[in-house]
Parts: C-alpha cells; structure tokens; sequence
C-alpha cells in the first residue's frame, strides 16, 4: 500500500530531527571555538596566514618573518601538513586584533587541543595561548624547559595563577598530543571550585583545583599566538619545533572526546549542512522509490 502524503511528511521530519541529532553527536562540532590545521605545501617557506577550520578569516593568523609547512605530521591524509616553529626559523603565527580567545577563566570552560613534536630549548615554551608578558595574566598550553607539557592561567594578579604540568619528558623526537581544560564545573577532588584538567597522549588526566576569582584577567596588548607568546607585537618564549592540530573549544573537553581527538584529526568534522544534504539526497531517493 503507498503511504499518503501526511506518512511521508512526517518520515521526512523525523528524518531530518535524526540528522541534527547526528551533528549534535559529533564529538566538538558545535563546541569548536577555532582550529589550525596547518595543511599547505609541504617545505613551502613564507606562507602569508594560517586559515583557521571554520573559514572565519578574522581568526586567521599572520605568520611572521618566515615560516615553513612541514611534511612530518601526526596524521597521515592528503595535503596533510604541520607548522614549523624551529628556532632557527623563528617563525610565529599570530593574529593582533582578535579577542575571541581572551577566556574568562572563572565563568567559562574552554580546552586546548595540539599536537606537538619539540625540541630542546632554553626555557619553557608558551606554544599556544595569550598572555601578557610581565604580568602573566591570559592563559597558554606549552612545556616546561624540562619538556614536560603543562597548562597555565591567571586572573589580574600573580595569587591568582594556576596550572599543572606533567614530568614527562616530551623532547624525544615524537609527536605527542597535549590537552589543557579549564572547567569552572569540574569536581574530580570533591572540593567544589572546579579545576584544571591536563592530558598527555591520551593518558588519564592530571587535576588541579582552581579557584580563580578574579575575572576576567586583564589581556592588555597580549596577542593570540602559537608557537609563542606574544605581548604588544614582540615575540617571548618561543618554541622549538613542530605544532598541528590545534583546536580551541568553547567547553570542557570529556575523556571520551580526548580520545576522539587522540584518534582522529581535527580535518574529519564535518560540516552540518553535509549532514543535511545527505538526509535530504536520501529522503529524495526514497520518496521517488515509493
């Protein structure tokens, strides 16, 4: 028996309700605040910017005096690439207007996902994030200058600064991938003042509370940047070596999307109007066969 034109109206709905419930589903599609790939033509020197995933050029970064795409990477698909950050090339990716990551350490959750692979170098190394130079106020995800991944914040004053590191050496000519979460709801230590979450290659997560009360931090004339930090168009603590793969999420990453992110690159999520299409093709195709 052919269904009536009512049944078919409400497959289509209900088809259609299934697809926004697929996108929802994908593990940080509606909470990727910004992500840098970093594919172009590999042993390419001077790229101009880096696109940011999302095709938001006002997120996009200007690179500075040089820079390289670099063939060795974490993922393998085509045209893959990562950043190239070696100090010999000092090169940084940087974006001096924007304020779309200056996080409110108190009130909002966020997280930082990269890929890495470094060198040894002097200091620690502030790879992505924002910070004010002399004060420490901002944020950032980088390593110690013993090579052990750490993730730190501040408020408006030096009490006001939090973090945790790791004590694995990183520097031994691998990539690793680095989590930072910062989760004003968390309550992993029973403490009630939420905490900071640190992952290191997918391993389980290292916590600190965090009680930061002071909010938001001062940002002053600190600049997005990673393979840097960056303070009023100057260049401090730079890192030595190869970064992909960052994502900045407007959430609190779960262990379960960490190892998502462990598994799979930043280049599979999809776009929501794929989902649509598809469902609609589908619906298409099915409509005519009855």
């Amino acid at each position: 028996m052919r269904k009536s034109r009512k049944m078919k109206v409400q497959s289509i709905c209900a088809a259609l309700c299934a697809s926004v419930l697929v996108i929802g589903a994908v593990p940080g599609h509606a909470s990727l605040l910004g992500g840098y790939l970093f594919d172009g033509t590999a042993d390419t020197a001077n790229p101009s910017t880096i696109a940011e995933l999302g095709g938001n050029t006002g997120r996009d970064l200007s690179v500075g005096s040089s820079a390289d795409y670099n063939a060795d990477t974490p993922f393998s698909y085509a045209g893959n690439t990562s950043f190239d950050v070696t100090q010999s090339i000092q090169n940084r990716g940087a974006n001096d207007g924007m304020t779309d990551y200056e996080l409110d350490h108190q009130n909002q959750a966020w997280s930082v996902s990269m890929w890495i692979k470094g060198n040894v170098q002097g200091g620690y190394a502030q790879i992505v994030g924002q910070r004010k130079q002399g004060t420490g106020n901002g944020w950032y995800v980088g390593l110690t200058s013993s090579g052990a991944a750490t993730v730190f914040m501040q408020g408006q004053t030096a009490s006001q600064a939090r973090g945790k590191n790791d004590t694995t050496n990183l520097f031994d000519g691998q990539w690793h991938h680095i989590v930072g979460v910062n989760d004003p709801a968390s309550d992993l230590d029973g403490n009630g003042d939420g905490e900071i979450l640190l992952y290191v290659d997918n391993g389980a997560p290292l916590t600190h509370k965090k009680v930061i009360t002071e909010s938001p931090p001062d940002y002053g004339n600190s600049q997005f940047a990673i393979g840097t930090g960056r303070d009023g168009g100057g260049n401090y603590n730079a890192f030595n070596g190869l970064v992909d793969e960052v994502g900045i999420f407007n959430h609190a990453l779960t262990a379960q999307e960490v190892d998502h992110w462990y598994n799979n690159s930043l280049n599979t999520i999809p776009e929501p109007a794929t989902f649509v299409l598809l469902g609609l093709g589908g619906l298409l195709l099915a409509y005519r066969r009855r």
